[in-house]
């Protein structure tokens, strides 16, 4: 075919696209490329009452399963946004790792719509639930505490109603067995499942002077059979109370987000994405048809400071405890980072970071894994 006939059928497949989306009256188109070239220092975990084993030093370097493209789309009061991850992203497992040619992937990160109405605002599609908030953590992908305090259960589809007040309404996928049953699971250990209702959030976002807040609760319920016999189903109760702020003073601003919850992994609330597969939280354990359930408290703060227009600082710290009464010690974990973001020139980026990664305990008294990553993230926006 030749180039004149290519550029011909081009200029009308352009124009038939025109003619057939004639109310998308603004089309943003963007994307995003990152990739981290990291030391990654690793302590494997070990038995209680067995030395620590000697730790291994690797180089990383990947395509972030963050890289993205995607475009925002707006007509009056209708708007909306497509998102498209790239990346070694592991859809079975709702994770991402450090990427390579052979194991790169094309993944839905967001897809949704809203609608202004006089008195707030519908959001239907997929994105990020109300009570994440993101840390500037650029180790393991981007990973922004995710396992440590921010809260993450992945972008979920929901409906949400935001009124112009500030309160909101949403209703989530389920996370853990009960979005299994929904997706049509029939594996032996979710088959007992049932799910009536979804994962609900109900909140508040406002401002104080410099001080931008969000406080909500949000819980779920399913019920199933433990030893896959009908007569003994029992309820499996999640529960969730979330508090995150931002406060700025000039070229200072510090962040933070709180949460306390019951069975947060049958909620669904996940992170952590390294090497090492002891990274879960842990599930609602059964005594025959008794529930025994996991107290979770989880919590980060952040600070940022402006060094200079081209340079700025984050530290952050975030921790994580789980407890329970068949637990032989609490369950916690905490991560800990500095990076210094710096804009080499118009949407080029690089962000040097040292990042400490502990599981500490687990409830079976041993430890868990252990890392001191260094190097830096690059990203080119477009």
């Amino acid at each position: 075919m030749s180039i004149k006939k290519t550029v011909a059928i081009l200029a009308a497949a352009g124009a038939l696209t025109a003619v057939a989306l004639p109310a998308l009256a603004d089309v943003t188109p963007y994307a995003s490329v990152r990739v981290g070239t990291f030391w990654d220092t690793h302590t494997a975990g070990y038995a209680a009452n067995v030395s620590a084993p000697d730790s291994t030093t690797d180089f990383v370097l990947g395509l972030n399963g963050t890289s993205r493209f995607g475009a925002t789309f707006s007509n009056g009061n209708l708007a909306g946004k497509v998102e498209l991850g790239i990346g070694a992203f592991n859809v079975k497992t709702d994770s991402a790792s450090y990427g390579n040619g052979g194991a790169t992937e094309v993944y839905t990160r967001e897809a949704y719509g809203t609608y202004k109405f006089d008195f707030g605002t519908l959001l239907v599609g997929q994105t990020y639930t109300p009570y994440t908030v993101a840390a500037a953590q650029v180790t393991y992908d981007d990973n922004v505490g995710n396992g440590f305090g921010s809260l993450y259960d992945g972008r979920q589809p929901q409906v949400k109603l935001t009124l112009n007040n500030g309160l909101y309404v949403a209703a989530i996928r389920n996370g853990g067995a009960a979005a299994n049953a929904n997706a049509g699971d029939t594996s032996a250990a979710n088959s007992a499942a049932e799910t009536l209702l979804p994962k609900v959030a109900v909140g508040y976002e406002g401002k104080a002077g410099a001080l931008a807040f969000g406080v909500g609760v949000a819980g779920q319920t399913f019920v199933t059979s433990p030893s896959n016999v009908v007569a003994n189903k029992v309820a499996v109760n999640s529960l969730l109370g979330y508090a995150h702020g931002t406060y700025t003073d000039g070229l200072a601003t510090l962040a933070f987000n709180l949460g306390v919850g019951q069975n947060a992994a049958d909620f669904g609330l996940s992170g952590v994405s390294s090497a090492s597969t002891a990274t879960a939280f842990n599930k609602a354990t059964f005594t025959g048809s008794s529930v025994n359930d996991v107290t979770q408290y989880s919590a980060f703060v952040q600070g940022t400071y402006q060094v200079a227009p081209s340079v700025k600082t984050n530290v952050g710290v975030g921790y994580v405890v789980e407890t329970a009464k068949a637990f032989v010690k609490d369950d916690n974990r905490i991560a800990a980072f500095v990076n210094a973001p710096i804009t080499l020139a118009k949407n080029v980026t690089i962000v040097p970071e040292i990042a400490y990664i502990d599981l500490l305990d687990q409830t079976d008294g041993s430890k868990g894994f252990k890392d001191v990553v260094y190097g830096a993230k690059w990203q080119f926006d477009f």
